[in-house]
């Protein structure tokens, strides 16, 4: 298996292949975004810890949160575009920390 790829069953049991094309925090979750192999389509998992403290992925279903998550990957689209800071500034030079919106 690649590092930027993961293996995944879905619920009859087939396993799939998906990219994983970026991972990000809002607050205090991780939220991965996977591409599955030949798709355009990209799906939000959070990742929680169970019981055994062991990570899993968790889709998200939630409208509210997946506009966040949405919101989260365009800032940081726009940030890799040289568009302007994940605050909403137009610069880079806006002295925030960036723990409001993305990770950086």
């Amino acid at each position: 298996m690649e590092e930027n790829t993961i293996h995944l069953k879905n619920d009859n049991g087939e396993e799939k292949e998906f990219e994983i094309v970026v991972s990000f925090d809002i607050g205090d979750k991780t939220y991965v975004l996977l591409a599955g192999e030949g798709e355009e389509a990209v799906y939000p998992f959070a990742i929680e810890t169970d019981e055994d403290g062991e990570d899993m992925l968790v889709a998200v279903e939630d409208e509210d949160e997946f506009k966040l998550i949405e919101e989260a990957y365009d800032a940081l689209a726009d940030d890799d575009d040289g568009q302007g800071c994940c605050c909403g500034s137009d610069d880079h030079d806006c002295s925030c920390t960036g723990s409001e919106s993305c990770d950086q």
